[in-house]
C-alpha cells in the first residue's frame, strides 16, 4: 500500500511530495486535513503569538502575558534570522567552491540579505 493511498488528503495536498515525510508526520497531517472543521480553531489557537520558535509555549515564570509573547516573538525571530543567515552561508560556500549551476542568483542573495536585515531591525524594536 503506498502513502498515496494511505493519506489521500495530504496526497491532494503536496503530491509526490508526501514520499519525502515520515509516516507518524504524514499520518498527524493526514489526522489534521480529514477534520477541516477542527483546522481553523487549531491555527487560531497557535497563533496567539505565545509560541516560540519551536512551537512550544512560552515559559517564564514573572513575565506579563504582554513580556511573554514578546519573548516568544523574539524567539521566533531570532530562529527565521538564523535560518537565513545558514541560507546566506551555503549560498557564499556555493559561490566560492560551487560550479555555475550550484549558485544562487544575486537578486536572491539580495532578497536573502534584505530578509535578515528585516528581522534584525524586527527584533531591536521588540527590545524597546
Amino acid at each position: 500500500m503506498s502513502q498515496r493511498t494511505a493519506y489521500p488528503n495530504l496526497h491532494r495536498l503536496v503530491g509526490d511530495s508526501i514520499d519525502q515525510l515520515p509516516a507518524e508526520i504524514a499520518e498527524r497531517i493526514e489526522d489534521v486535513l480529514s477534520e477541516p472543521s477542527d483546522l481553523l480553531p487549531n491555527l487560531l489557537a497557535r497563533m496567539d503569538g505565545r509560541d516560540t520558535a519551536e512551537g512550544q509555549p512560552q515559559k517564564a515564570t514573572g513575565l506579563t502575558p504582554a513580556q511573554a509573547v514578546t519573548l516568544a516573538s523574539l524567539s521566533r525571530t531570532l530562529a527565521g534570522l538564523n535560518a537565513l543567515i545558514q541560507m546566506l552561508h551555503a549560498a557564499e560556500a556555493a559561490r566560492v567552491q560551487g560550479s555555475a549551476g550550484q549558485q544562487l542568483p544575486p537578486d536572491v542573495v539580495e532578497g536573502l540579505l534584505l530578509a535578515a536585515r528585516e528581522l534584525a531591525q524586527y527584533a531591536r524594536r521588540q527590545l524597546g
